[in-house]
C-alpha cells in the first residue's frame, strides 16, 4: 500500500517521539530579551516546572498583560506539556505530548479504517509503529551482583 498521507501521519508520530523540545538552558537565554521578565524553575518528585513570563501588549485595547508559559519536562528532558496563563488568570494547556501522541495514532486509525483494514488488521499495522524511547532513567542506580 501506497498512501502518502499515511506515510506522512507516521512521520509526525516519528518526530514527536523524536522531538525533546525547547530545553530550559535555551528558555534560561531569552530572560536577557526585552520582553521577557520572569524566570522559575521547580524541581518536583517526577518533572520539573519552568515559568517563563514576559510582558505584552494588547493590539486592541493598548493595554499592557504578563503572559506566562508554563513548561513541563520528564528527567529525560522531554517537554511533555506547555500552559498559559494571562495575567493572574489560572494556567490553561496548549501542547501535550501523550495527547499529540494519541491523536496521530488515532489519525492513523481512522485512515486504516477508510483503506478498508478491519479492527485486527489495524492492531497488527499499530504493532509495527514506532514507539517513544525508553531511556534510562538518569537516578537508577546499577549495581554488580556476584
Amino acid at each position: 500500500m501506497k498512501d502518502s498521507y499515511l506515510i506522512q501521519l507516521i512521520d509526525k508520530l516519528t518526530a514527536i517521539y523524536l522531538m525533546q523540545g525547547i530545553q530550559p538552558s535555551e528558555l534560561a537565554d531569552a530572560i536577557f530579551d526585552e520582553p521577557y521578565t520572569n524566570m522559575t524553575s521547580k524541581k518536583h518528585f517526577d518533572f520539573i516546572e519552568v515559568i517563563l513570563s514576559f510582558k505584552e501588549r494588547c493590539d486592541v485595547t493598548n493595554k499592557e498583560h504578563t503572559r506566562n508559559i508554563k513548561y513541563i519536562y520528564n528527567f529525560d528532558r522531554y517537554l511533555l506539556q506547555t500552559s498559559e496563563s494571562i495575567d493572574s488568570k489560572a494556567f490553561k494547556i496548549t501542547w501535550d505530548r501523550e495527547n499529540s501522541i494519541k491523536g496521530v495514532i488515532s489519525q492513523i486509525k481512522q485512515r486504516l479504517t477508510s483503506n478498508g483494514f478491519n479492527s485486527k488488521e489495524i492492531e497488527k499495522f499499530l504493532s509495527t509503529l514506532p514507539a517513544a524511547p525508553h531511556k534510562l532513567n538518569v537516578n537508577t542506580k546499577l549495581s554488580l551482583v556476584s
